[in-house]
């Protein structure tokens, strides 16, 4: 064995012990300069304390072992901590693709477009018909997470909310939460055309971020004074699930 190995790995256990050290610190302090130092001097430290093991060293052996030991059990512990608290992989949008033939709109990005929620007040100026009834979806702060406005002329007060199906197996999505996250009182707008605004978002569980695939939105409308609730139009969205 080379006498440099010997004297500087072997006999100076504490060395590759220092070495590690310091690459831990570089690589705190410049993670995306030196991200990888840190693995390479750790195969290195996990060498050299094997050396000293099978050379009988067992200062600098055992030492050098208990610290792979406990980055181990850290290592594993953080692990299990990904798992439990994580994102979860979602394989619902494996393998969907995205209608053809289907006209889909992106949702306009919360970011780029200011919102001003509670529009209840903002009535439009234009003729009031039912093509007039328009329905605009908002990217929040994160993918699977939306706002939206509805445009509603009603003679009575009620809610609106929506619910949302993937196009090409007509999937229902999110139906256990999208109703009660998506619902906005509304009030007699007394003959005019009115702007009701999503004041939080609401959330579409299926698929994962980076796998988009098209969604029919319909909105529905329930009035205080009918237990039937009746639906509005809908709209074709390109969206992607919230990664939890």
């Amino acid at each position: 064995m080379p006498g440099f190995i010997r004297k500087y790995v072997i006999e100076k256990w504490w060395i590759s012990t220092c070495i590690f050290g310091v690459s831990i610190i570089l690589t705190v302090t410049f993670p995306f300069i030196l991200g990888e130092l840190t693995l390479y001097t750790f195969y290195l430290f996990i060498v050299s304390a094997l050396l000293q093991l099978f050379f009988k060293k067992w200062i600098g052996a055992i030492f050098n072992l208990s610290i792979i030991l406990i980055i181990f059990q850290w290592l594993f512990f953080i692990n299990e901590m990904l798992l439990m608290f994580g994102p979860d992989t979602d394989r619902f949008a494996d393998n969907l693709e995205l209608p053809k033939n289907v006209v889909l709109e992106k949702p306009i990005d919360v970011l780029s477009f200011p919102i001003i929620s509670n529009q209840e007040d903002a009535i439009l100026d234009e003729p009031v018909s039912v093509k007039n009834l328009n329905f605009q979806l908002y990217n929040s702060f994160q993918p699977g997470l939306y706002n939206y406005d509805f445009w509603l002329k009603t003679n009575s007060n009620g809610v609106i909310y929506l619910r949302a199906f993937e196009i090409t197996k007509n999937t229902e999505l999110s139906s256990e939460t999208l109703k009660s996250r998506s619902s906005i009182k509304v009030s007699d707008t007394k003959d005019s055309l009115v702007k009701f605004s999503t004041k939080n978002h609401f959330t579409i569980y299926e698929g994962d971020w980076g796998q988009p695939y098209g969604a029919r939105f319909e909105i529905w409308f329930k009035a205080e004074n009918n237990s039937k609730a009746e639906k509005l139009t809908e709209k074709n969205y390109i969206i992607e699930g919230w990664m939890r």
